[in-house]
């Protein structure tokens, strides 16, 4: 397997946890933990250019069983959850727009997202 920066990995980790409350241990199958979970796969892939091999690798250095046929399924369905969830649309833009946002406008777009509608239709797919 081709090496990789576990060190930027965990970072990412760490900031998109602190973001949406993503807990990387969770195993639900509801909607919205599996499009937040595909959301990370996407940021692992596109931001810390991690393969699914790798992803997978990282997963289990935290424990976790990710199959890479699985990492790569979801990574295939991250445009449909783009689509068809504003939740998913919000959290991308605050992941990479977030250097440009004050704290105030942080907080704000956090809580917005939270009290969103869309949560609500996650739950009812």
């Amino acid at each position: 397997m081709t090496p990789y920066d576990i060190n930027k990995a965990n970072k990412a980790l760490k900031k998109f946890s602190k973001l949406t409350g993503f807990d990387i241990q969770n195993t639900s199958r509801k909607t919205e933990v599996i499009a937040l979970k595909t959301l990370f796969y996407y940021i692992l892939n596109n931001d810390v250019f991690l393969n699914d091999n790798q992803i997978s690798d990282f997963y289990s250095t935290k424990g976790i069983n990710a199959n890479r046929s699985s990492i790569y399924h979801s990574l295939s369905k991250f445009d449909m959850y783009y689509k068809d969830f504003n939740i998913i649309q919000e959290y991308h833009k605050i992941y990479f727009d977030i250097k440009d946002l004050s704290q105030e406008e942080f907080e704000l777009t956090i809580e917005h997202i939270t009290l969103n509608e869309d949560k609500k239709a996650i739950y009812m797919l």
